[in-house]
């Protein structure tokens, strides 16, 4: 059988698309996704230096959207650093927000495709 939404070859049996997630059956409903996307936050200054200039307050959140609204699904710790350009950046912050995406696995979010800055990810699991 081919899919009625976006016609991708289909066992006889399956109740939903592999390709696109349509249901395939009368009486099968689609599955609610809840959908997250890590983002930055870079604020507070909280100093200056002759090394780095303005110092920042960074630190990553997880912005998550249900059937429920939208809510924070993670936070990391802040981390104080300047701008820099981006090949600055020390490998601690890129530790903090491994530790947020690390989370949000254990949590049973499903990585998606990487958006495009440095810090960006999105997220999808079932909602419950």
């Amino acid at each position: 059988m081919f899919c009625k939404n976006c016609g991708a070859q289909l066992p006889d049996e399956a109740s939903f698309c592999w390709k696109c997630g349509k249901p395939q059956k009368q009486g099968v409903e689609e599955p609610k996704w809840e959908i997250c996307e890590v983002r930055r936050s870079l604020d507070k200054r909280v100093g200056w230096s002759l090394m780095s200039g303005e110092t920042y307050n960074w630190s990553f959140w997880a912005e998550a959207v249900g059937p429920n609204g939208i809510y924070n699904a993670g936070g990391s710790q802040a981390f104080v650093r300047g701008l820099g350009k981006p090949d600055d950046r020390p490998a601690e912050l890129r530790k903090i927000l491994d530790s947020l995406i690390d989370k949000l696995v254990k949590d049973g979010w499903e990585p998606l495709l990487r958006e495009e800055d440095w810090y960006s990810f999105s997220f999808r699991r079932l909602a419950k």
